[in-house]
């Protein structure tokens, strides 16, 4: 981020106990200002938040600008009552998602091409990322391995979304002959393929890192659960997690 840029206060004042908080700005417009925002421990949870805000303060901020904000919880709701901005993002800009916040919509065409499968949309997912000729086997080969335990407890209205490293080799048919050989379920367990640019965005919102060598793909492993309102809720960083304690994960999110 750069420097302090600007300090923008509202005209008037409002009384009360402020907490502050950073955030990009997606929409600001009459006496709204929607943000991106972090959270605030015991009072706002991460993820996109509508603030309500004196009409000149709206008009001083603009979408992308990154903001640190001063916001006040009131009867009519949560209010912006100021905004340093200390830098500014192209809108859109593709970040890593953070436990607690709303991980961003997307939809893939499943395996059978008439079935779309997607993210804060449709229940529970469980979203990872592999390629079928993954030379290591501890991993992709024992990540499919886990994810096969896991889809024998599998809750309903939970399913498992595995996406290709390797868009180039990895066909939709690939894909499901690879899905066969590992015993998954299509209704449970699906694998799904996107074009090069869409695929570096979801792999910057999860977190994963990919590095074409030669005939080779470096990569790090991430496996995510995101919760049927679109929050990202855990993460692996490795293959060191148990399916059981997935599992159990799993059916506590099925009975909220």
């Amino acid at each position: 981020m750069t420097p302090l840029i600007a300090l923008l206060v509202a005209c008037n004042f409002y009384g009360g106990e402020s907490h502050s908080t950073q955030g990009v700005v997606l929409q600001a417009s009459g006496r709204s200002v929607v943000l991106q925002h972090e959270g605030v421990p015991n009072v706002l949870e991460a993820g996109q938040g509508s603030f309500i805000v004196d009409p000149n303060l709206a008009r001083q901020v603009k979408p992308g600008d990154v903001v640190q904000a001063n916001l006040m919880n009131t009867e009519a709701g949560m209010r912006a009552i100021g905004f340093r901005v200390t830098g500014h993002e192209p809108v859109g800009k593709a970040r890593m998602v953070e436990i607690g916040q709303l991980f961003p919509k997307f939809t893939l065409p499943s395996l059978q091409g008439d079935k779309i499968v997607g993210v804060g949309q449709q229940g529970t997912v469980v979203l990872t990322f592999l390629f079928t000729s993954c030379p290591l086997p501890a991993y992709c080969p024992l990540l499919s391995f886990k994810l096969a335990k896991v889809q024998e407890t599998l809750p309903a209205g939970t399913q498992i979304i595995a996406v290709t490293l390797d868009p180039d080799n990895d066909s939709l048919e690939v894909l499901q002959g690879y899905g066969s050989e590992k015993g998954a379920d299509p209704e449970k367990w699906t694998f799904a393929r996107l074009e090069q640019a869409p695929l570096e965005t979801l792999l910057t919102y999860a977190g994963v890192t990919r590095e074409q060598q030669a005939q080779d793909i470096l990569h790090n492993l991430r496996t995510l659960v995101i919760n049927p309102q679109g929050e990202l809720v855990w993460i692996a960083s490795d293959n060191e997690w148990r399916d059981d304690e997935l599992s159990a994960l799993l059916q506590d999110l099925a009975t909220d």
